[in-house]
């Protein structure tokens, strides 16, 4: 006769945040009872993962504070030595980035990972209203190259073999930092980047990247080309994008097709920034 299992829990005791589940199997509906006990540990997500809070760096004393000590839930000694460092983007103030930080650990972990992972808080949210949007998105980007050189500073520490993930204005923070600040890493995964992509590679400039207003303008009169109306000893010849992060190594450009946020111009001369307006909710990088 083939051999049924059967399984109940009989008892759950809360105790010293330390959970015993009795557990009880029978090969038959009607048998002995062989009584096993297990510990587990209930707990949030974030008790999984090390969270670094520079959003200090550019002025802003909120946020959670930071604890990259081992987490209690999830031991270094049950992960490889592989390390993620998540950096979120603009617009999302310090609760906002516990929420992408629980999502993009569970994402990983459901995905098979047994890495050690790190998210980093960094003031991006500047002028934000209502939790909703950040009505000054250049304040921010200068928060981000403020930041960067405190988040080469604090990475330093973090064991294993590193590799950061950012997403949007995160990669200007993660960018800078490599570049400018030594920031070691082994791979960066950029995800959605908000970044000029001159910054990367030369060349990166193309017609359909050009509103229709600006067509006829001539091309020193670009945003792009203004630090070449100054001459040494003049700083301003140096405000540029251009070729600022050329050089980094082991980098993944991850993109959406679909992002109409940063979308190029179309035939009617409305770019990406137009939806913004339309479609508020698209407008969260």
């Amino acid at each position: 006769m083939m051999a049924i299992l059967t399984m109940q829990i009989l008892r759950c005791s809360l105790r010293d945040s330390q959970a015993q589940f009795h557990l009880c199997q029978s090969p038959f509906p009607i048998a002995f009872y062989d009584i096993l006990a297990y510990r587990c540990s209930p707990s949030r997500v974030k008790d999984m993962y090390r969270w670094l809070n520079i959003r200090n760096a550019a002025g802003d004393s909120g946020g959670e504070y930071s604890n990259t000590y081992t987490p209690w839930n999830r031991p270094d000694s049950e992960c490889d030595d592989r390390h993620f460092v998540f950096v979120h983007g603009y617009n999302v103030n310090s609760s906002q980035a516990r929420q992408w930080a629980n999502g993009v650990f569970k994402r990983l972990w459901w995905s098979g990972s047994h890495s050690r992972f790190t998210a980093v808080d960094w003031y991006g949210d500047d002028s934000q209203l209502a939790e909703w949007q950040s009505l000054n998105y250049y304040i921010n980007v200068e928060h981000a190259l403020v930041t960067a050189p405190v988040l080469s500073s604090q990475c330093a520490s973090l064991q294993g073999n590193k590799t950061f993930i950012a997403h949007s204005l995160g990669n200007m923070v993660v960018s800078s930092s490599a570049k400018e600040h030594g920031l070691s890493y082994s791979k960066y995964y950029m995800v959605d980047a908000a970044v000029p992509m001159e910054c990367y590679k030369p060349g990166m400039t193309t017609n359909n990247m050009v509103e229709h207003g600006w067509i006829d303008v001539p091309e020193r009169l670009w945003a792009s080309n203004w630090h070449q109306l100054f001459a040494s000893p003049d700083d301003r010849r140096d405000l540029r994008w251009e070729l600022r992060f050329q050089g980094l190594s082991n980098l993944v450009n991850c993109y959406s097709p679909s992002e109409d946020v940063l979308g190029n111009a179309t035939s009617s001369g409305w770019g990406g920034a137009w939806f913004s307006f339309h479609f508020p909710y698209s407008f969260h990088c």
